[in-house]
């Protein structure tokens, strides 16, 4: 087979369940020139017969002699491929036929974008939708979000090869690998999501996200840290607790004291990004103001009741020259 323009890069650890469906979407693509670089990360199952059991050339398939685990695995593929994009793909996931052609017309036509995703949709393992997933299209709004967690979808992503063989995956983040790497990659790149689903996101008890849960929230916390070292900010002891609540969407045994001390430290937020502009001032000001609301609506459902029209207008329009005033009104009306 000629120089593939993409390498496909499926890790497998004992997914036998899922793992001839996600080959064949693959193998069905519009778009064949790629290799699809398939890692069988130590798995005891059936696996390995399954993998065997296909005759593609576009197919090469590496065995690692022991369990690796996720992201070694992920850097042993990327330091073996050959594409000029790394397209990632999961063994329990499904892609749509021209998900790799429409990303890489994407790529070619933005040569500044060192890392597309698409939307996808949450399925049963039958198939059926639970749930529309999906994140920002445009850089700007991606690495704003970027502080509060992941923002391409990661079994979706592609990315250019000579930007992820220099960047990689970091061991010293289990968990949330993705994380970080959209993360590391928005400080120097680049980032997009084509907005059309293009992927089945199989959902199933044994997923990473249900299984390793404590562990890559604690990760993720860990690069939100980073985020607030980079804007100056020093997280409060007295409110680490209920900022980790709130990043993980927990809001139980809040208190207004609780409310009103998160509030001022995303104020805080705010200034401190004025200052420095790591993200896009108008965007960030709009996200944190649209946090604040949250906070209220799911932790005292009478004040949210009490916004009013208000609720309607405000976080379409807000602008950092007025989300002081934002704030002296949530304390004005609910503290």
């Amino acid at each position: 087979m000629s120089q593939p323009l993409i390498s496909i890069l499926l890790p497998v650890y004992n997914a036998q369940l899922f793992l001839a469906n996600a080959i064949n979407s693959v193998l069905a693509q519009t778009y064949t020139h790629f290799e699809l670089l398939i890692i069988n990360d130590g798995s005891t199952d059936d696996s390995e017969r399954i993998i065997l059991s296909y005759n593609d050339p576009r197919i090469r398939y590496i065995k690692n002699e022991h369990n690796l685990q996720l992201i070694a695995t992920l850097n042993k593929g990327i330091a073996v491929a050959q594409g000029e994009y790394i397209a990632r793909m999961d063994a329990d996931d499904e892609c749509m036929p021209t998900r790799l052609q429409k990303q890489v017309n994407y790529m070619q036509d933005n040569h500044n974008v060192a890392a597309c995703g698409t939307y996808a949709k949450r399925v049963d393992i039958s198939t059926n939708t639970i749930t529309d997933w999906e994140y920002p299209a445009r850089h700007n709004e991606m690495k704003c979000r970027l502080f509060w967690g992941s923002t391409i979808i990661h079994p979706t992503a592609m990315i250019r090869t000579t930007v992820l063989k220099h960047i990689m995956y970091n061991a010293n983040y289990p968990h949330a690998e993705d994380y970080k790497l959209w993360k590391d990659i928005s400080q120097h790149y680049e980032l997009a999501n084509i907005p059309e689903y293009l992927l089945n996101y199989t959902m199933h008890d044994r997923q990473i996200t249900e299984t390793q849960k404590a562990s890559m929230n604690t990760t993720s916390f860990k690069i939100n840290k980073e985020w607030l070292s980079e804007l100056g900010v020093e997280l409060p002891k007295e409110i680490e607790e209920h900022y980790k609540k709130y990043l993980y969407y927990d809001y139980t045994n809040w208190t207004n004291t609780n409310v009103k001390q998160l509030i001022a430290f995303l104020e805080l937020l705010y200034t401190h990004n004025n200052s420095k502009n790591i993200f896009n001032t108008q965007l960030f000001a709009q996200q944190l103001a649209e946090r604040i609301y949250f906070v209220i609506f799911n932790t005292n459902k009478t004040a949210y009741k009490g916004l009013g029209y208000y609720q309607h207008s405000v976080f379409e329009t807000i602008v950092p020259i007025t989300f002081t005033s934002k704030l002296k009104y949530y304390y004005k009306r609910f503290f």
